[in-house]
């Protein structure tokens, strides 16, 4: 029974890195990079710790001057400073859909997933009779 729960372990890991791994990679293909702009911060009690965590709203301008915001992915215990520069990368044709450019979340992420997909594997199949 061990082995099954492993084994969708395993899959779950891989898959969800794999996917990410694809969607970030063709999107960061025909993106538009930009600089965007850290305009409003919301804050919330986090997980079992009850600490304090912030949350970011970035807004950008897209190539014809549309103003866009969207919501940082990404949360912290540290309070991220009003006014501050971010690297953004959007679609022409969906500006809403926009990403924060960064190696962490759109590779090195997706890459965690996949190795610790790929070392349940390892255990899984050394676990085996």
């Amino acid at each position: 029974m061990e082995i099954l729960l492993l084994g969708g372990c395993c899959l779950l890991f891989l898959l969800t890195g794999a996917i990410l791994l694809y969607k970030n990679t063709q999107f960061v293909k025909n993106a538009i990079k930009t600089i965007g702009e850290i305009v409003d911060v919301s804050d919330y009690m986090g997980g079992t710790s009850r600490k304090r965590v912030y949350s970011s709203i970035i807004e950008f301008r897209t190539f014809n001057g549309t103003a866009i915001r969207f919501p940082n992915p990404s949360s912290s215990s540290i309070k991220p400073e009003l006014g501050r520069k971010i690297n953004v990368i959007y679609h022409e044709e969906n500006p809403e859909k926009a990403k924060v450019d960064s190696i962490f979340l759109l590779y090195i992420l997706p890459v965690i997933l996949i190795a610790l997909g790929l070392l349940l594997v390892v255990v899984t199949f050394s676990a085996m009779p």
